[in-house]
């Protein structure tokens, strides 16, 4: 079973579920300064990477982190509010067995968001996305796909490049 660590100086709120799971390895961590707004879900399901929330992030209403593989959300970040970030995904390929009895991938990769990143809200992250330093998404985007040019703003699609910082 993963462990918990929430610096003295982080603030969670009351309605928000940090859950460590039996079957899981994932550790969390919880740096100093960040904050968790309410009725965030923060879920180590299918797979061993753990979690660690940097520095003075904040993860605004109703985030949804599905651990899996692992997620790092870098110092200074802002995750608007209904974004889901799954590092995670399900097995599916078997037609003669339910998908809900084909448990989680184990060979997924960490969500990797920089520093200073600012996630607009209602914004889906998929597995093994990498994003840069700097980085601006905007609400309602799919990000399914890395984004490895620092401080750049994107579009909800990630088809185009808006502008640099």
């Amino acid at each position: 079973m993963g462990s918990i660590y929430i610096d003295k100086s982080a603030v969670v709120h009351a309605s928000s579920i940090i859950t460590p799971s039996a079957l899981d390895e994932c550790d969390i961590f919880i740096e100093r300064n960040v904050i968790i707004e309410p009725f965030v879900r923060i879920l180590p399901c299918g797979g061993r990477g753990s979690i660690i929330i940097r520095e003075e992030s904040v993860l605004n209403v109703g985030v949804v982190l599905y651990g899996g593989g692992g997620i790092i959300i870098g110092a200074n970040s802002l995750i608007g509010a209904y974004t889901v970030i799954s590092a995670t995904t399900h097995n599916y390929l078997e037609k003669n067995c339910p998908i809900k009895a084909q448990g989680h991938k184990d060979n997924c990769k960490p969500v990797d968001i920089g520093e200073d990143c600012w996630i607009g809200t209602h914004t889906f992250i998929g597995p093994q996305v990498s994003i840069a330093r700097g980085c601006v998404f905007p609400d309602h985007s799919s990000i399914t796909k890395s984004a490895r040019e620092p401080y750049v703003i994107h579009d909800r699609q990630q088809h185009r490049v808006y502008v640099r910082r």
